[in-house]
């Protein structure tokens, strides 16, 4: 029981994942302009939306997979 219930949570948040980067590639691109500062180095327009389309799935996937792991040993599972 306890792989179906963190497969299933995992799948919620790699998909949450897709759809924040995927709205953040189109923001950067129609309307907003974020530049990304990486170390001295400051990106705009595509580079920095590809950098948002690729890093934020990523951010919110490892925040999902560490609260996950401690929600499921919390609850006895």
């Amino acid at each position: 029981m306890k792989s179906k219930s963190f497969a299933s949570t995992m799948k919620k948040i790699v998909l949450l994942g897709i759809c924040v980067g995927v709205v953040l590639f189109i923001l950067t691109q129609t309307v907003f302009e974020v530049p990304i500062v990486i170390g001295t180095t400051t990106y705009k327009g595509l580079t920095a939306s590809l950098f948002l389309l690729i890093s934020s799935p990523i951010a919110i996937i490892l925040i999902g997979f560490i609260s996950t792991l401690f929600t499921n040993k919390s609850n006895g599972e």
